[in-house]
C-alpha cells in the first residue's frame, strides 16, 4: 500500500506496537499536570486547570510541566507477572481478539550470540532437535494450532497459537462431546521442549543437522547475504559480526548428540526462560497452568559450565538485560542539555571505549579516511544501496519525559519522509530512501540508520541529496506547518486504534519486547490519553531538539564534539546497464569515491524548507462538485444479477438495492454502468478500504485490443508514479494525501486493473473533508481528470526495468516464471519487457492502454468500513454516479484471450541457471490446474472430471444425485469447487513436507500450492522443493514418488480431511475479522466474467466445508494428476556456470551431498568485500 501516489506507506508509530499513538493539534494550551489519573485500565480526566503553554522553563507553569512530565508511566494492570520457584519467569495478560484463541509463548534467553567458538550454529540445530522431536508438539498438530519455533541472537523461541478448546472434541456446532481445554496440552509442549526429555538421539540429531544444512542452502538469498554485510560492519566490534544464527556449516557437520544435548542442557533452564501467554483466557487458570505444569522441572545451572560462560557473559549487555545478547558495544554519542552538547562515551558492561574521534569522514593527509566505508560487491544485486549507520544505548520509556520524547522523534521521522519521498522523488533519483530509528533488542541498542536505494548511474547524486535532507532537518527542524500537519495526522491516527482489535500475536510479540528493554508495559487507552496530552503540549522547539539529535551524526563530519556514524556499507552490482550505450559495463567504485561523496553533501550550504507549496485544504472546490453533478446527473438503476438466487428474499428500493442484512451487504449498479458492493462494518475503527477492479489487466495487453505489450503494466505505474489532475501537481496531491492518510496503490495483474484506497472516515482536519471523501475524488478524477506526465513514465520505465533485472537474477522468480511461460506456450504477456522494449514505450501508448480498461461498464467498486449507508451512498452517487458514461466498442470490444495450454509431446522440462557465488537450486513439479471456481483450461468445470471417475470406497455418481430428491448436490453449490481445492492444496502441502523432509530426510521445505486465476479458465499447480545443485534430480525424481503416492497406498484418509476441514473453516472465520479480506470476497461478485462467485460463497462456506469428503478430494486430484505423464518439471540452479562435467555428475552419497554449500554465511565466494 502507498500513501499519495508512489509513496511507501508507513505507520505512525515506532516498532513497538501502540507505542507511537497520534497526537491532537496544539492550541496553544496544555494540561495541568496533575490532570490525569489512572484507574484500573482506564485513563479518566477529571476536571482540569487548562494553562496556556509557555516558552520559559523557569516560569512557575514550566517548573510545573517539568515536574508534571517526571511522573511514571502507569503499568497495565491486565498484565500479570511472576516467577516460580525454580526462577522460570511468566507473564500472563487476557486478551480477547480473536475471540477462542491464545498465544503461548517459550523464550530461551540463548541465542547464537551465547554460542563457544566451537558451538556456531548449535542453538539454532538445538532448537529444531527440541521442537521436531518433540512429542508432545506432534499431538497439538492435528488441531487448529499454528505452531513454530526461531533462533536469532539472543533468544530462542517456542510458540503455538490455539484455540481454547480442544476442537477436534467440538467441531462446528456438533453437540454431546466433552470440550477440553487447549492450553494444558500448548504448555505441555513447550515444557517438553525445555525439559527435552528424550529428542537428543543420534537418528534426530542427524535428521534436524540434514535439515539445518538444507535450510542454510535456502535462505542463502542476496538480501539474506546483504543483512549479514550490514550487520557485520555495524558490530564489527563484537561477536555479532560473526555469529549470524545459521552458524557454520563445518561444524554443524561435526557435532556429536552428547555436545548437542550439552548446549541444551546448559542453556535450556527454567531460571533462563520466560512463558507467556496471551489470549482469550482466564488470568487465573492460565498462572494455575503455568505453576502446575513448569513447577516440576528442576534443572539449576551446573557449576562445572559457570567459569565458561563467566568470561562470556562478564561486562556485557546481558547483565544488564538478560534478554540481550552477551556483547558490548563501542558507540559515541551527544545529547542536548541546556545551552548545548554533553559528549558522553559508553559501551555496554563496564568497560568503557571511546568512539571514532573527527567524524567518520574526516579526512587525514593524503585523503585517507579515518574509519572507511565497507563496499559490497555481488553479481546479484541490480541496485546501489548505502546504509548510514549510528547505534545508541537503548532508553527505556519509563516516565512521561521518555514517552513525549520518543513520540516527539516520531512527528520528526514522518516529517523528513515526507520530504525525501514526494519532493525527491521528482528528481527521479530513488528506488527507497528513509531515515529510521527503532530499538533491536537482538543487537542490544537502538538504531538509526539512513537507507538509500538508487541506480548505478546516479547514486552520488541521491547520497548527496539524502544527506542534505537529513543535515538540512538536523539544523532547522520541521516547520510549524509541518508540525501542525502531522499533529493532525497523528491525531486521526489515535482516533482510529482499536484495543480491541489488536491481534493477540502482535501483542505478545509487544509484551516480550518491551519486557526486554524495560518500557513500561501500558494499556492502549492509557497510551492514547496519554499520547494526546503530550502532544498537545509539545512546543515547536521541543520537537526540533530531537530533531537534532535524531540528525546530530550527519550534521558535521570533521566536528570532535559531534558525535560520528557507527558504519557504512554501500553495496554495489558488478556491472550497471548504461542508458545512452544500453548495455551492461562493469561498475567500479573506491571507497574515496564514497567519501567524496558524503564529503560533498557536509561541505554543501544548506537553507531551511520554504513554506511554498503546500497541501491544499481540497481536492474538489464545491464549485466542482456541483458542477459534475449538473453534467452528470447520478442515479441508481435497477440491479442486474443474474447469478444470484433468492433475488426476492433480498431486492429493495424497486429492484435498485440487494440487500442482506445479516451479512450487512449492499449491492448496487449506477446509471453509467459501475457497479458498487458496500460492506458497513467497524472491523477497523473510523477506517475504511477499497477495491477498484477492471476486468482485463495483462490478458488485454494483445494487438487485437489496440494495446502494446506491456502497456498496461506500465500504464497502472504511471499512475502510481503520478498524481497530477485538475490544476493541482503531483506534489500537491502527494502531500494531502500524505497528510491526510490516503492510501493509494495501483497495479496491473494478469487478469485485472486494480486500484486499492485505505483511508480515515473521518476528517484530519477541522475543515477538510474526510479521507473516505478524499478517496472517492481521487478516483473521479482518475476516471475523469488524470494527467499523464513524461517524469511519471520516466519513473515507471525505470521501475520495470529495475523488476526486468531482479526477475533474472533471482532463483525463485526465475524458476518459476519461466516454467509457467512455457506451459502457456510462451505467451507474450507472461513475460517481462526487456529494457530496449521499455524504453521505447510512449506516453501517448500507455495512455491509450489504461484508458481501454476505463469504461464504465467495465467497473466494479468495493467497500468495507466504519461508515455510515446514507454517507456512502451519497459519495457513491456524488463521485462515481457522475463519471461521464462509456461503453466498450461493441465493433472492437476488448477481448481477455487465454493463455494456451497446449501440451507439447516432450520437452516438458525447463532448466534455469542464475550466476551466483554460492550454490543453490529449487526443483518443481508442475500441472495444469482450475482456477479457483474449478474452470478447467478447456473451459469444463472440475465436478464434471470427478464425477466420472469412480474411487474405491465411494460411487460418486451417486453424491452428484441422490436418488429420491430433486434437490442440487452438494457439488452443485458454487462455492464446492474453491473450498475443495482449499483444502486439497493443505492436505498435499503437509504430504510433501513430511514425505520429502521427515521421512526421507531431503530438504529443509518443500511446498504445493494452486497458482490459479479468477476468472480465467486454468491455472497451475506446483511442487516447490529446495535442494542444492548435486542433489537436483535425486530430488525431482523423489518428489514426483511422492506424489505419486498418493494415488497407491498413501490415498487421502478421513483424518486428513478433517484437519484440513478445521483449518479451512478456522481462517474463513479468522478473515471474517479482516477489512482486506472481506474487500476480496466482496471483489467480482457483480462481475459477469464470475459467474459461481455469489453470496453465496460468504454465507455458506464453512458449511460447504463440512460436505467435502476424502473420496470428493482423491477423485478430485486423480482428475488432475492423471498417469502423471503430462507432468512439467523445471530445475533452477544458482551457482558458477558449471562445466558439461560437473552437469552430468550425480552424488555418490546422498548424505555428503546434503551438506552443499560448502561456504559459511559470512564474505562469500566471488563477492567483492573492502572495508
Amino acid at each position: 500500500m502507498h500513501r499519495g501516489f508512489g509513496q511507501p506507506m508507513r505507520p505512525l508509530r515506532g516498532a513497538r506496537l501502540r507505542r507511537h499513538p497520534s497526537p491532537s493539534p496544539s492550541h496553544g494550551y496544555l494540561v495541568a499536570p496533575c490532570s490525569i489519573t489512572m484507574q484500573s485500565a482506564t485513563v479518566v480526566a477529571p476536571d482540569t486547570q487548562v494553562i496556556r503553554a509557555t516558552e520559559d522553563a523557569n516560569s512557575a507553569e514550566g517548573h510545573l510541566r517539568e515536574n508534571w512530565l517526571k511522573t511514571p508511566l502507569p503499568f497495565n494492570p491486565k498484565i500479570r507477572r511472576g516467577q516460580l520457584a525454580n526462577g522460570l519467569k511468566y507473564i500472563v495478560m487476557p486478551h480477547g481478539y480473536p475471540p477462542g484463541r491464545f498465544e503461548a509463548y517459550l523464550e530461551v534467553h540463548a541465542g547464537s550470540a551465547d554460542e563457544l567458538e566451537s558451538q556456531q550454529g548449535m542453538a539454532h540445530l538445538c532448537e529444531h532437535i527440541a521442537y521436531m522431536g518433540s512429542t508432545k508438539r506432534e499431538a497439538i498438530l492435528r488441531k487448529t494450532v499454528n505452531t513454530n519455533a526461531y533462533t536469532d541472537f539472543h533468544h530462542t523461541v517456542f510458540f503455538a497459537s490455539c484455540p481454547v478448546v480442544d476442537e477436534e472434541l467440538n467441531l462446528y456446532g456438533l453437540k454431546g462431546k466433552q470440550m477440553v481445554s487447549m492450553m494444558p496440552k500448548a504448555l505441555e509442549a513447550l515444557y517438553d521442549v525445555l525439559e527435552g526429555p528424550t529428542q537428543f538421539s543420534d537418528k534426530r540429531v542427524n535428521k534436524e543437522r540434514n535439515a539445518v544444512l538444507s535450510e542454510a542452502s535456502m535462505v542463502n538469498t542476496v538480501e539474506y547475504r546483504h543483512e549479514c554485510q550490514t550487520l557485520s560492519v555495524l558490530h564489527r566490534e563484537n561477536r555479532l559480526a560473526q555469529r549470524f544464527p545459521i552458524g557454520q556449516l563445518d561444524l554443524i557437520r561435526k557435532w556429536t548428540t552428547p555436545e548437542v544435548k550439552e548446549f541444551h542442557g546448559t542453556h535450556y533452564r527454567p531460571d533462563n526462560a520466560c512463558v507467556y501467554l496471551v489470549g482469550d483466557v482466564n488470568a487465573d487458570e492460565a498462572e494455575a497452568a503455568i505453576h502446575h505444569v513448569f513447577s516440576r522441572l528442576e534443572k539449576p545451572f551446573r557449576e562445572d559450565q559457570r567459569p565458561v560462560y563467566k568470561d562470556l557473559y562478564t561486562n556485557t549487555l546481558k547483565e544488564q538485560s538478560l534478554s540481550f545478547p552477551p556483547i558490548h558495544h563501542q558507540w559515541q554519542w551527544a545529547t542536548l542539555v541546556e545551552g548545548g552538547w554533553n559528549n558522553t562515551e559508553a559501551t555496554g558492561g563496564t568497560a568503557a571505549v571511546s568512539g571514532t574521534q573527527g567524524g567518520l569522514f574526516a579526512m587525514k593527509e593524503g585523503g585517507v579516511s579515518v574509519d572507511s566505508p565497507s563496499i559490497w560487491q555481488h553479481e546479484l544485486l541490480q541496485s546501489v544501496s548505502l546504509c548510514l549507520m549510528v547505534k545508541k544505548p537503548i532508553e527505556p520509556l519509563r516516565t512521561l519525559r521518555d514517552y513525549q520524547r520518543q513520540m516527539l522523534r516520531r512527528v520528526v521521522l514522518h516529517a523528513l519522509s515526507s520530504r525525501l519521498t514526494i519532493f525527491g522523488r521528482g528528481r527521479g533519483l530513488f528506488q527507497y530512501v528513509e531515515l529510521s530509528e527503532a530499538d533491536s533488542v537482538r543487537e542490544a541498542c537502538r538504531v538509526c540508520a539512513l537507507d538509500i536505494q538508487t541506480d548505478a548511474e546516479s547514486w552520488d547524486e541521491a547520497v548527496k541529496v539524502a544527506v542534505q535532507e537529513v543535515r538540512r532537518m538536523g539544523l532547522y527542524g520541521v516547520t510549524a506547518m509541518e508540525l501542525e500537519s502531522v499533529k493532525n495526522a497523528y491525531m486521526a491516527e489515535l482516533q482510529r486504534l482499536h484495543a480491541d482489535r489488536v491481534l493477540s500475536t502482535d501483542l505478545v510479540k509487544a509484551i516480550m519486547e518491551n519486557a526486554a528493554c524495560g518500557h513500561a508495559m501500558m494499556d492502549l487507552e492509557q497510551e492514547k490519553i496519554i499520547g494526546s496530552t503530550l502532544l498537545q503540549t509539545a512546543t515547536l522547539e521541543e520537537v526540533n531538539r530531537e530533531a537534532q539529535e535524531i540528525c546530530d551524526w550527519l550534521i558535521a563530519y570533521n566536528d570532535p564534539e559531534m558525535p560520528a556514524p557507527s558504519g557504512v556499507i554501500a553495496c554495489f552490482p558488478m556491472t550497471y546497464r548504461d542508458r545512452e550505450a544500453k548495455a551492461e559495463k562493469p561498475l567500479q567504485v573506491t571507497q574515496q569515491d564514497i567519501l567524496n561523496v558524503l564529503q560533498r553533501a557536509a561541505d554543501a550550504e544548506v537553507h531551511p524548507i520554504s513554506e511554498e507549496g503546500q497541501a491544499p485544504d481540497r481536492l474538489f472546490s464545491q464549485e466542482r462538485i456541483e458542477e459534475i453533478s449538473r453534467a452528470n446527473p447520478p442515479s441508481f438503476k435497477p440491479l442486474d444479477l443474474p447469478n444470484e438466487t433468492d433475488l426476492d428474499t433480498y431486492l429493495n428500493d424497486n429492484g435498485r438495492l440487494y440487500k442482506d442484512d445479516a451479512l450487512g451487504l449492499r449491492l448496487r449498479q449506477l446509471s453509467n454502468g459501475i457497479k458498487v458492493n458496500i460492506k458497513q462494518a467497524a472491523i477497523e475503527r473510523k477506517s475504511a478500504t477499497l477495491r477498484v477492479l477492471i476486468p482485463g489487466g495483462k490478458m488485454a495487453e494483445i494487438p487485437e485490443n489496440g494495446v502494446i505489450a506491456g502497456g498496461i503494466s506500465m500504464g497502472a505505474r504511471t499512475v502510481m508514479e503520478g498524481g497530477a489532475f485538475g490544476n493541482l501537481t503531483r506534489e500537491q496531491v502527494e502531500m494531502y494525501c500524505n497528510q491526510n492518510l490516503v492510501g493509494v496503490f495501483i497495479e496491473c495483474t494478469d487478469e485485472f486493473l486494480t486500484m486499492d484506497f485505505l483511508v480515515p472516515t473521518t476528517a484530519i482536519t477541522p475543515d477538510g473533508v474526510t479521507g473516505l471523501e478524499s478517496a472517492f475524488q481521487i478516483l473521479h478524477a482518475i476516471l475523469t481528470d488524470f494527467k499523464f506526465e513524461d517524469d511519471a513514465l520516466a519513473r515507471a520505465k525505470g521501475h520495470f526495468i529495475t523488476e526486468y533485472d531482479h526477475y533474472h537474477r533471482d532463483l525463485g522468480a526465475r524458476s518459476v516464471g519461466d516454467l509457467i511461460r512455457r506451459m502457456a506456450s510462451d505467451d507474450r504477456r507472461l513475460q517481462y519487457s526487456t529494457p530496449e522494449e521499455i524504453r521505447k514505450m510512449t506516453l501517448p501508448q500507455i495512455q491509450a492502454a489504461i484508458k481501454s480498461q476505463l469504461t464504465t461498464d467495465n467497473i466494479e467498486v468495493s467497500m468495507v468500513g466504519d461508515f455510515s449507508i446514507d454517507e456512502i451512498e451519497r459519495l457513491t452517487l456524488t463521485y462515481l454516479g457522475t463519471v461521464p458514461p462509456s461503453q466498450q466498442d461493441s465493433q472492437h470490444p476488448i477481448r481477455n484471450i487465454p493463455f494456451n495450454f497446449d501440451q507439447p509431446k516432450d520437452k516438458r522440462q525447463v532448466d534455469v541457471h542464475v550466476l551466483d557465488s554460492d550454490q543453490r537450486a529449487l526443483v518443481h513439479l508442475a500441472g495444469f490446474g482450475p482456477n479457483r471456481w474449478g474452470f478447467l483450461p478447456d473451459g469444463a468445470h472440475v465436478n464434471d472430471k470427478i464425477a466420472k471417475r469412480s474411487v474405491p470406497g465411494g460411487n460418486l455418481l451417486l453424491l452428484i444425485q441422490r436418488p429420491g430428491s430433486d434437490k442440487p448436490s452438494r457439488r452443485d453449490h458454487p462455492a464446492f469447487a474453491r473450498v475443495a481445492l482449499s483444502m486439497l492444496q493443505d492436505i498435499i502441502n503437509k504430504r510433501m513436507f513430511s514425505s520429502l523432509r521427515e521421512e526421507k530426510h531431503l530438504t529443509y521445505d518443500a511446498s504445493f500450492e494452486f497458482m490459479s486465476y479468477e476468472y480465467l479458465p486454468g491455472g497451475f499447480y506446483m511442487v516447490t522443493v529446495h535442494t542444492n545443485p548435486t542433489m537436483a534430480q535425486h530430488v525431482l525424481r523423489e518428489a514426483h514418488a511422492s506424489v505419486e503416492e498418493l494415488k497407491g497406498m498413501r490415498r487421502i484418509q478421513s483424518f486428513q480431511v478433517e484437519n484440513a476441514r478445521r483449518q479451512f473453516i478456522h481462517r474463513f472465520e479468522q478473515n471474517m475479522q479482516n477489512a482486506r479480506n472481506w474487500l476480496d470476497n466482496l471483489s467480482g461478485l457483480q462481475l459477469q466474467q464470475l459467474p459461481l462467485k455469489t453470496t453465496a460463497f460468504i454465507r455458506d462456506a464453512p458449511k460447504v466445508a463440512t460436505t467435502v469428503q476424502a473420496e470428493d478430494l482423491q477423485a478430485m486430484w486423480e482428475a488432475l494428476w492423471g498417469n502423471g505423464e503430462h507432468v512439467w518439471r523445471g530445475v533452477g540452479i544458482s551457482g558458477p556456470v558449471p562445466t558439461k562435467d560437473e552437469e552430468a555428475k550425480e552424488p555418490q552419497d546422498m548424505q555428503l551431498a546434503l551438506t552443499a554449500p560448502k561456504t559459511s554465511m559470512g564474505r562469500r565466494g566471488s563477492t567483492v568485500m573492502v572495508d
